[in-house]
């Protein structure tokens, strides 16, 4: 997301590098542009939507694995396939934390530190309002 001089007053920010994207994704994101006024922000709303989507996205994934996944309850323990435990893979976490204002140079390098030491990745929008996407590992994203 690219934020022209004149954001918001006159214009929306621009989306670009969207080749990666699937249509669903780049339709979530031309129509909360299109709904949202010239003159507000809507670079939250923006993210909420795109979270929203992925999120529903993927319950319905689980959902699908869940449903498809054989059950073994009908063996005998002779019959039954004995494996090493696999680890749990990972819970991704994802937060959208809105300020309103992230400006003292000292605040930013700290926010920064922080999500370093959690070995978190994302975003800070610096200013009024401030915001800040986190994504990472959940227990990292609830420490944050």
């Amino acid at each position: 997301i690219e934020f022209p001089p004149e954001y918001p007053e006159k214009s929306h920010p621009l989306v670009s590098n969207t080749v990666a994207l699937d249509d669903d994704l780049r339709n979530v994101i031309h129509q909360c542009l299109k709904d949202t006024a010239q003159g507000e922000e809507c670079t939250v709303q923006l993210l909420m939507s795109l979270n929203e989507h992925v999120d529903t996205r993927n319950e319905r994934t689980i959902r699908e694995h869940a449903m498809g996944m054989p059950k073994r309850e009908g063996t005998k323990p002779h019959q039954q396939v004995f494996s090493q435990p696999t680890p749990a893979a990972p819970v991704l976490g994802r937060r959208v934390i809105n300020s309103p204002y992230i400006l003292k140079p000292a605040k930013i390098k700290d926010l920064k530190k922080c999500a370093d030491e959690l070995n978190l990745g994302g975003y800070a929008k610096v200013g009024k309002p401030g915001i800040i996407v986190i994504e990472g590992a959940e227990e990292g994203c609830r420490q944050y």
